[in-house]
């Protein structure tokens, strides 16, 4: 190939051998042709360039005076320190390294000491003597802004980040999911971080950005977040706002998932400048509402007392009642027994009417002892002392006394036979009314019972409605008396919400170390590496061959 390659160079030589003599004439005459014009050229932009260098210097000079003049006046202040927190995080949120670019000014012809406990330290502008020892870092101050960054040991920050990813609802390792396809959930906690001081956390706004790519990423769905397009990228911005931890959760379907810019968190001073707010109607209502609340109380305290009266009365009622059980009881007992004896009453006077009842005898038998006391008499003794009379008198006695006995015995019987069986049938007729009287006292008695028990339910189950009554009327009074000052309480809750977007009054401080002053200013730049999948690179062979001097020169024509 090579051998073909120079046949056909010498042919073409060959060809243009005729001209070679026109050609060696003609390249002389080129090259100091073009040497004049360069010359003139060199001459003419030297002429140029001195002039312009002349305009050029005189400006320099002016503005190095101007500066010199400025950094005189700047440098009479005291040395002033911003600090960028650099912090890369790995895809899943753990801390991968730390780095802080330093910037000072007002530090031109100063000997500068500032501390930090870095691993190393890298000059960014041209410090002269630099110097990294114990903890503390020397250089000398030149004029303008001053930089050098300085990477941190320590891997601790004001936010406890975690980010977790999920595919179709299993979580899957952040370093595996370049690719991934399904339904995707990703999870950002951010939390509190116990181990550092806790004034960053307390003042600093946490921006969080994500982008999704709109042609691999659909149906996204997230709360709390401003959403913008920025081209094919569809970005979400949360604020987490000072003092306050927050879960995010994104979720959206993929083909193939990617997270190229990974995820940023902006940690900056709060500083919202915000006019004061008119709570005129805001007040209107409150006033409505502290009008409402004294209405409510005053109703819960005379439903209060109107239940404690009816729960006094019940209790009353129940005291009341809770012996009549027991008299009642006492009652129907009575009239049984009443009812027994009415019934024995007339068993007895059922026997005492037969004319061997011990009722005729016992009359006999009076009879008798009057006639024997007669005849125990000092004139029956008197009468009898005459034997004439004696016998006489014997006989006639005894007679008399035979038939009055039988009279008598006979006239009682007869009588009280008729007078008992009167009071036999006054008898039945209380029996029966004794009999009512005593089935009613036991029903009474039954009855009693039941009422008792219910009043005493009622009286239990009105305590608790009571007490609910009386918790009622104690909430309606605390709400009333800590509604009475909401008016001023909430101007103060606004104000104290607007000072929290207001920093005015707070002076930072160092985050690297507590022993650097005058910080003017703390910002943190936050991000997690990205996820992307790799892509193959294909090889691809050059067969292009390099070209050889002759034909190279050929080429020229």
């Amino acid at each position: 190939m090579k051998d073909s390659n120079e046949e056909k160079a010498l042919i073409n030589i060959k060809n243009i051998n005729s001209n070679k003599k026109m050609i060696l004439l003609i390249i002389p005459l080129l090259i100091s042709i073009t040497v004049i014009n360069f010359g003139a050229e060199t001459i003419v932009s030297n002429q140029t360039k001195e002039e312009n260098f002349n305009k050029v210097d005189e400006s320099n000079n002016e503005k190095a005076n101007t500066q010199t003049l400025q950094n005189e006046i700047i440098d009479e202040g005291e040395i002033e320190k911003e600090e960028n927190v650099y912090i890369n995080l790995e895809s899943s949120g753990v801390v991968d390294h730390i780095y802080v670019v330093n910037n000072f000014l007002n530090c031109a012809g100063k000997d500068v000491t500032d501390y930090g406990t870095y691993e190393s330290v890298k000059d960014l502008s041209g410090l002269k003597n630099l110097k990294n020892e114990n903890d503390m870092i020397f250089f000398s101050g030149k004029s303008g802004k001053n930089y050098y960054q300085g990477n941190l040991e320590t891997k601790e920050i004001p936010w406890n980040i975690e980010v977790k990813y999920f595919v179709d609802g299993i979580e899957i390792n952040s370093n595996e999911m370049a690719g991934k396809s399904g339904n995707i959930e990703i999870k950002i906690n951010i939390k509190k971080n116990p181990n550092i001081n806790q004034i960053f956390f307390d003042n600093y706004l946490l921006q969080t950005i994500l982008s999704l790519d709109t042609e691999k990423c659909k149906d996204i769905e997230t709360k709390g977040a401003t959403i913008a397009n920025v081209g094919k990228q569809k970005q979400l911005t949360f604020m987490i706002i000072p003092g306050e931890e927050k879960e995010i959760s994104i979720k959206f379907k993929t083909e193939e998932f990617c997270l190229e810019d990974g995820i940023s968190f902006n940690g900056v001073l709060m500083n919202l400048s915000i006019d004061s707010i008119d709570t005129t109607e805001i007040q209107d209502k409150i006033s409505d509402l502290k009008s409402g609340v004294k209405k409510i109380n005053d109703g819960a305290n005379n439903l209060k007392s109107g239940s404690n009266e009816f729960r006094d009365g019940v209790n009353n009622l129940a005291s009341s009642v809770a012996g009549v059980p027991a008299k009642s009881a006492t009652l129907a007992d009575g009239a049984n027994k009443c009812l027994a004896g009415v019934r024995e009453m007339k068993t007895k006077i059922a026997s005492a009417t037969s004319s061997n009842s011990p009722s005729a005898e016992n009359a006999k038998n009076q009879i008798m002892v009057q006639v024997s006391s007669m005849l125990a008499s000092p004139e029956y003794s008197a009468l009898m002392s005459s034997p004439e009379m004696a016998g006489t008198i014997q006989g006639l006695l005894t007679n008399v006394v035979n038939q009055t006995v039988d009279t008598v015995s006979t006239a009682y019987t007869a009588g009280i036979n008729s007078s008992m069986q009167d009071v036999i049938n006054g008898l039945n007729s209380l029996e029966n009314g004794l009999s009512s009287v005593a089935s009613g006292c036991t029903s009474l008695d039954n009855g009693m019972s039941d009422i008792v028990s219910g009043i005493n339910k009622v009286s239990t189950s009105y305590a608790e409605i009571d007490n609910g009554v009386n918790e009622i009327a104690k909430g309606t009074n605390k709400m009333n008396k800590e509604t009475k000052n909401m008016d001023k309480e909430v101007d103060d809750t606004i104000d104290e919400m607007l000072e929290k977007f207001e920093s005015s009054n707070f002076t930072p401080i160092s985050f690297v170390s507590e022993k650097n002053t005058n910080i003017s200013s703390v910002q943190f730049i936050i991000k997690t590496e990205g996820i992307e999948k790799e892509e193959e690179k294909e090889v691809v062979e050059d067969n292009k061959k390099e070209s050889n001097f002759i034909e190279k020169f050929v080429d020229l024509f």
